[in-house]
């Protein structure tokens, strides 16, 4: 098995040990494609873009790959419910937190000897995961990872 199923694997169990309410989502790339059951509370995990890290050492070579934590609220208010959806968007950065204050305390190799490096790169901001309806909101938070992977 390669070093990338075994990161991906490290990082879904980090992410169920970090959002034990939420649920995760089994079409993490497309968010809108996901029953609104599992949007409620939910997190994903989506492999992104790599690149060569330029990193080489005997018969291995060094990748950075994007890793794509996408978490998903359903907010219930009105429209003029302003303190509802307020508290509803707050509670999907907290979520957020919970992973940015995970990894940069104690988990920058998501605790695997495979990853040499997990940090905190980017994220998309709060977005709509469905065009016609505003209640379910979405943040996806990249995660660049570099391993190494083992030429035979």
């Amino acid at each position: 098995m390669s070093v990338i199923s075994t990161a991906y694997d490290a990082f879904l169990v980090r992410l169920a040990a970090l959002y034990p309410d939420h649920k995760r989502i089994p079409q993490p790339y497309k968010l809108d494609e996901n029953s609104d059951l599992i949007l409620n509370k939910g997190y994903g995990l989506a492999l992104g873009p790599a690149n060569n890290s330029n990193g080489a050492i005997s018969c291995q070579f060094s990748v950075r790959r994007d890793m794509i934590v996408s978490i998903t609220r359903v907010i219930r208010a009105n429209e003029f419910d302003i303190d509802a959806k307020d508290t509803g968007w707050k509670d999907l950065f907290e979520d957020q937190f919970l992973l940015l204050e995970d990894l940069a305390k104690e988990n920058t190799t998501l605790g695997t000897s495979v990853i040499s490096q997990a940090q905190y790169t980017t994220d998309s901001g709060l977005q709509f995961v469905f065009g016609d309806k505003d209640n379910f909101v979405a943040l996806e938070t990249v995660i660049s990872i570099e391993y190494f992977e083992t030429i035979t």
